[in-house]
This record gives C-alpha cells, structure tokens and sequence, in this order.
C-alpha cells in the first residue's frame, strides 16, 4: 500500500512540474516571439515608405522580399527597398539587372554595420546569395545622375 501511495504521489509531482515546465516554455516562448514582433517593427523603419521611393515596389510584410522597378531619368538619391532587422537567421537571394544611359547606379547590402557597395558602370546583371544570421539587413538602390533601368527581385533562398 506505501508502494502505491509513493508512486501515486510521485506521479502527481512529476505531472505537475511538467505541467509548470510546459507553462514555462509557453511563456519563454511569448516572451521571444514578442521580442522579435518589436525588432522586426523597429527594423522596417530604415526602409524607404512607398510614399518617398523613387521607384514601383511590391514587398512582402516583413520587408525582405518582393520586387523593385524604376525607369529613372537623370535620378539622384537612394533607396532602401528590401530588408529589416530580425533574431531569426534567414537566406535571400538578390537578382538585380540594370540598362544603364548615363550616370551611375550602385546596389549597397548592409549586413549589420557592414556595407558592400555593387556598382554598375554599363548594362548588367547582379545575383546574390544572402546568409543573414540575425540582425539587420537592408538593401538599397543609390543613384546619381542616372538614366536607365534597375529591376531588383529578392526572394527567401
């Protein structure tokens, strides 16, 4: 009878701990998913508004993936189309092609504080591959004195 009283009481610790661990798990996991919503929001702040971009965009709602066109003439200044910041690792592949009349056009990746700058000189064609390991990311379009074209598509690699 003291066997199955102790087992009995041991089950009913074990099932309620478990139940506390898996309360706990539920609120770390909150707690996280809370955490990255915030950053995610903040991060999209150093994306250029729709309203101000120099060209046509279709982006996704977290802001790395979509699709970026402009027909430019004589166009100076820079767009931050593509990117935020984020705890989660993620991989993006870039695809940019540019007709280029005159002036210059220059693609910039910013992968926390560094920035590799991709100038096009003539017509070209740009392909990227992405490993983000969390933190920010940003891709933008620079322009000075540029007539052309730019179509630059990113999708999740």
């Amino acid at each position: 009878m003291k066997k199955l009283l102790a087992t009995a009481v041991a089950a009913a610790v074990m099932l309620s701990l478990s139940g506390c661990m898996a309360r706990g798990m539920f609120f770390k996991n909150s707690v996280l998913n809370a955490f990255e919503t915030a950053v995610s929001a903040l991060g999209r702040l150093s994306l250029t508004s729709e309203l101000f971009l120099r060209g046509d965009l279709s982006r996704s709602l977290d802001g790395y993936t979509g699709t970026y066109k402009i027909r430019a003439f004589k166009e100076h200044g820079k767009d931050v189309v593509f990117g935020g910041t984020s705890t989660k690792p993620r991989k993006i592949r870039l695809a940019v092609s540019v007709t280029n009349q005159s002036g210059e056009v220059e693609i910039k990746v910013r992968l926390g504080s560094k920035t590799k700058s991709y100038p096009f000189g003539e017509s070209g064609f740009l392909e990227l591959d992405l490993d983000i390991d969390g933190g920010s990311c940003y891709i933008s379009a620079e322009y000075s004195g540029f007539s052309g074209s730019v179509v630059m598509t990113s999708e999740e690699g």
